[in-house]
């Protein structure tokens, strides 16, 4: 009897795109929704050329770049009013990642390799940890508003405490 055809091996869940990403805001204003979502499937494109990676080390430096590159997003998607701030990431160091994800992919999967080639790798794989600082400089940058608040929100409730410590051993005014 013919052996029945094995099932695929399961995908791993790091190379899936996140399952459910928060909408956009009503409201949105048209430019940045199309950059938000077209940054999106970019980032969808580089975990999927994650994929065809061999090298379990460097695909473990492209998921985390998707992770953070997904952070950004998500943050951008709850604020549209940053995509701004967040220009150089969705204009420049996202498509540079992509091009370098790309490239490397390529290169790896050729059956033979040459010295150059071999150089070529060695600078993409260390420039991925260029991009990641890169892109962890943005996600910063993306949440500067909610550091300031989350600081100024500590700042009232140190002060609001260290009042009422006054007044309880005052007895008031």
């Amino acid at each position: 009897a013919p052996r029945d055809a094995l099932p695929a091996p399961p995908q791993d869940p790091r190379l899936l795109p996140p399952a459910a990403r928060p909408p956009l805001p009503k409201g949105t204003d048209e430019g940045a929704s199309e950059v938000i979502l077209g940054a999106r499937r970019q980032v969808d494109a580089i975990r999927t050329t994650a994929g065809a990676i061999g090298k379990r080390s460097v695909q473990d430096k492209v998921v985390a770049l998707c992770q953070t590159a997904d952070q950004i997003l998500e943050e951008l998607a709850s604020r549209p009013r940053k995509v701004d701030a967040a220009r150089s990431f969705l204009t420049y160091y996202l498509d540079a990642a992509q091009r370098i994800v790309d490239g490397y992919a390529m290169l790896a999967a050729r059956p033979t390799t040459s010295p150059e080639i071999a150089r070529a790798l060695a600078r993409a794989e260390a420039s991925l940890d260029s991009v990641q600082a890169a892109f962890d400089g943005q996600f910063a940058n993306v949440l500067e508003d909610r550091v300031l608040d989350l600081e100024s929100e500590i700042e009232l409730l140190e002060k609001t405490v260290h009042m009422d410590d006054y007044y309880s051993q005052t007895g008031g005014l």
